[in-house]
C-alpha cells in the first residue's frame, strides 16, 4: 500500500506541479498589469495560506506517523493471533488484545481527520476572507476611477486561477514531504 501511494503520488504530482508553477507565473504577470495593489493582497493571502500550511504540517505529521504506527502494531497482532491460535482461552487473551489495538488504530485515524478537517476550516475560511477582502478593495478602487468593474471581474478570475494553482503546488510539496512517513 505504501509503494503505491508514493508511486501515485510522485508520477501523478510532478507534470501537474511544473504546470501549476508555469500557469502560476503566467497568471501573477496578468494579475501585476491589472492592479499592484490587489496582485499584493493576493501575495498575502498566498502567503497566510503557506502560513497555515506550515503550522499544520507538523501536528499533521505526527499524527500520520501515530496512525501509521498503531496500524502496523494492529496488523502484526492479528496477524500473530491467527497463527498462533492454540486454544481459545489463548484466543480470548489475544483478541482483547488485538481490540485494545484496533482502538488505537482508529483513534489515531479519527486524530488525522480532526487535524484535516481543522486545516479544511481554516483554510475555507482564509479562502473566503480573502474573497472579501478582495472584493471590498476592487470596488473602492472602481469609485475612485482607478478600476472598471470589467478589470475587476477580470482580475477576481486570474486570482481565482493563481489561488487554486499555488495552492495545488504548496499542497504537492506538502503531500511530498508526507511520503517520508512510509519510507
Amino acid at each position: 500500500h505504501a509503494v503505491d501511494s508514493i508511486q501515485q503520488t510522485l508520477s501523478s504530482s510532478f507534470f501537474s506541479t511544473v504546470l501549476d508553477g508555469i500557469m502560476g507565473i503566467a497568471v501573477l504577470v496578468m494579475m501585476m498589469l491589472y492592479s499592484w495593489q490587489l496582485s499584493l493582497l493576493s501575495f498575502l493571502l498566498v502567503f497566510l495560506y503557506l502560513l497555515l500550511r506550515v503550522l499544520w504540517y507538523s501536528p499533521l505529521r505526527a499524527a500520520t506517523e501515530e496512525g501509521i504506527i498503531h496500524a502496523a502494531a494492529h496488523d502484526s497482532n492479528f496477524l500473530e493471533t491467527i497463527r498462533g491460535i492454540k486454544t481459545i482461552k489463548l484466543f480470548k487473551q489475544r483478541m482483547s488484545l488485538w481490540q485494545s489495538l484496533l482502538a488505537d488504530k482508529v483513534n489515531a485515524g479519527l486524530r488525522v481527520s480532526k487535524l484535516q478537517l481543522f486545516y479544511g476550516l481554516g483554510s475555507g475560511l482564509l479562502s473566503a476572507l480573502g474573497s472579501i477582502l478582495m472584493v471590498f478593495l476592487g470596488a473602492r478602487m472602481i469609485l475612485a476611477g482607478q478600476f472598471t468593474v470589467g478589470a475587476l471581474m477580470a482580475f477576481m478570475s486570474y486570482q481565482g486561477m493563481l489561488d487554486s494553482r499555488i495552492t495545488q503546488l504548496i499542497n504537492n510539496y506538502f503531500t511530498l514531504k508526507m511520503l517520508r512517513i512510509q519510507t
